[in-house]
């Protein structure tokens, strides 16, 4: 692939002009030198110009040295104080212990911006956390104490939310983060598209009753009882997975059973689908002595629950399911 790659860019027997846009060099899972030669060999050709980015390591800032470059988070620190102080700054409990602490909360929302390093992800599952705090009556000292207990590196921190996750909770957040997985996963069959869960559709998949989709009627929800469910599901949702998951709300501020469930980031899913996090995920049900969990089935109970309930709230069914 190297060889074909380098025959492409640096040939000149057809006229071609090439800009690639390469992100995350860090992630690369081979030799860091050797992804670095391959760009400043490639980046030599008078056709092709290379916009790279990378955290900050040693081998990519010997290697870019002489190249033009910024720092991200040069461009971004007034915005992601402007995001702190939005939702952080903002919000009731913050600004009661504003008027106790008028100096170390200014100094907390400067320690955020600063270890940030630029990455608005990161920062918005701290804040999550901090205002998750503040529900739990932290004190300025305890804010402190669980923001530096959060780890820097995005990876890092998913590893230390799932640990975080409640005990009692772990069974529920396994199931949720596999339905999530297989509704949004392609796999070897006749099904080419996927189709997200709406938040309607991920609480009649998680109903405890194993035999719901065959016990129950037609019309057997009004608009009332979808609305509890899923007010219900939202909370759970919140609560379960350690804002790893999220409802996609849009412009709309109220809630809405059509509304679907998706991954924070693409971070979050290709975290999740590692071995070692599925497998972590996976152990939490067998653990307890669940039985094996299939999502699939679970899945397909909530869409033959949708159907039933379809002639009296309209939802929307994937049109291969």
């Amino acid at each position: 692939m190297k060889v074909a790659f380098k025959t492409l860019v640096l040939q000149d027997q057809v006229p071609l002009k090439l800009f690639l846009f390469i992100d995350g060099l860090d992630e690369y899972d081979g030799d860091e030198n050797e992804i670095a030669k391959l760009f400043q060999e490639v980046s030599k050709s008078a056709n092709v110009k290379c916009c790279v980015s990378s955290r900050p390591h040693l081998v990519f800032q010997d290697a870019f040295a002489n190249q033009p470059g910024l720092q991200l988070q040069n461009l971004t620190f007034s915005d992601i104080r402007q995001f702190i102080e939005n939702r952080l700054g903002d919000d009731e409990r913050m600004r009661r212990l504003s008027m106790i602490e008028p100096v170390e909360v200014p100094k907390l929302f400067e320690e955020i911006v600063t270890a940030a390093s630029g990455v608005f992800l990161w920062v918005e599952l701290v804040v999550a956390s901090l205002l998750r705090g503040l529900g739990e009556h932290d004190q300025i000292s305890d804010l402190q104490a669980r923001l530096r207990a959060l780890p820097k590196g995005l990876n890092d921190l998913y590893t230390h939310i799932i640990l975080k996750i409640d005990e009692t909770y772990q069974v529920e957040a396994s199931r949720l983060f596999q339905l999530i997985d297989a509704a949004t996963s392609p796999r070897d069959c006749d099904i080419k598209t996927v189709c997200p869960l709406t938040i309607l559709a991920m609480s009649l998949a998680e109903d405890e009753d194993p035999d719901l989709a065959l016990s129950k009627t037609v019309h057997f929800l009004d608009l009332k009882r979808i609305n509890q469910r899923c007010d219900r599901m939202a909370s759970r949702i919140r609560s379960r997975c350690g804002g790893l998951l999220e409802i996609q709300m849009g412009h709309k501020r109220k809630l809405h059973p059509r509304m679907n469930i998706s991954y924070l980031h693409r971070t979050v899913k290709d975290y999740l689908n590692k071995k070692n996090t599925r497998d972590t995920l996976k152990g939490w049900i067998s653990h307890r002595g669940e039985e094996i969990y299939s999502p699939s089935l679970a899945i397909l109970k909530a869409y033959i629950l949708q159907l039933k309930a379809k002639a009296t709230f309209r939802v929307r069914i994937p049109e291969n399911g």
